[in-house]
């Protein structure tokens, strides 16, 4: 088990070994998701995880709901939970600048940019 919180689930009906492309919807409780939430992972009941990326849709309901817009390949179908990682939450910036170059990070994938050729 991870360290992440299970925050939502979803019912996939169908999905592809190759992973079907699915953008949904998904509702979250408001203090577990602000705007700057990059990342979520999608864990399938045989544990098999896939990264999604979130957008916010809307504000906070008044009832404490924040509904976020997740996009990321199925490859199995049936109940999937919902997890947004830890770092995900910080709300830090998605791209830093450092010596050596810029290092692109949403709390699942970081990436980094080197400005000398050879690296």
């Amino acid at each position: 088990m991870t360290t992440n919180q299970s925050v939502s689930a979803l019912i996939l009906h169908d999905s592809h070994p190759a992973g079907l492309p699915v953008v949904v919807g998904c509702p979250f409780p408001a203090n577990a998701v602000n705007d700057r939430t990059a990342g979520a992972e999608v864990v399938f009941a045989d544990g098999t995880r896939a990264t999604a990326q979130c957008v916010p849709l809307l504000p906070p309901t008044p009832g404490g709901v924040r509904w976020m817009e997740l996009s990321f390949l199925a490859t199995r179908g049936g109940r999937a939970e919902v997890e947004i990682p830890k770092a995900a939450r910080t709300g830090r910036d998605l791209a830093r600048t450092t010596r050596t170059g810029v290092v692109l990070d949403n709390g699942l994938v970081r990436v980094t940019l080197h400005t000398a050729a050879n690296q």
